[in-house]
């Protein structure tokens, strides 16, 4: 079970961010939440991918609302388009071909994270192109650059 202050260390967030982030996914958190000794909130080692995709749709720029709002919609979409029980990997070896469908998709998703990472970094190398010059004779090397914007000279 993890406490506020164990979500705080885990995602590097403030008290402030900390609230901010439980008022916008608390709605969803309601079968993972638990009350500890003084009334403290407990939340279950089972909430943490909730967790996660709340602080990745956060790091993307929506505010916390907005991430709430977001991550609710996408389980309810989810919910709707899956069946009720989560696919079970099977043990019985005349029965693989659904755990080969299962990693087949996981190896799709993962083939898609990669190349929007790529992307990512890609448009990261180029924003740090253009934000600072590259250093040649007669110009200002980055340094200087960054003092003259910062100084207003």
């Amino acid at each position: 079970m993890l406490t506020m202050k164990d979500i705080s260390k885990r995602y590097e967030l403030t008290s402030n961010q900390t609230r901010a982030c439980w008022d916008a996914v608390s709605p969803l958190l309601v079968d993972y939440i638990e009350r500890g000794p003084h009334n403290a909130v407990l939340v279950s080692e089972e909430a943490i991918f909730i967790l996660d995709r709340m602080i990745e749709l956060r790091r993307s720029g929506l505010s916390w609302s907005a991430c709430g709002d977001k991550l609710k919609k996408e389980m309810t979409d989810s919910t709707e388009n899956t069946p009720q029980t989560p696919p079970q990997l099977s043990t019985n070896e005349n029965n693989l071909a659904p755990n080969a469908e299962i990693i087949s998709i996981f190896k799709e998703q993962l083939d898609r994270k990669d190349e929007q990472i790529e992307e990512l970094l890609a448009q990261l190398k180029d924003v740090q192109m253009r934000a600072l010059p590259e250093h040649s004779e007669g110009r200002k090397s980055r340094w200087q650059y960054l003092k003259a914007v910062f100084t207003g000279r």
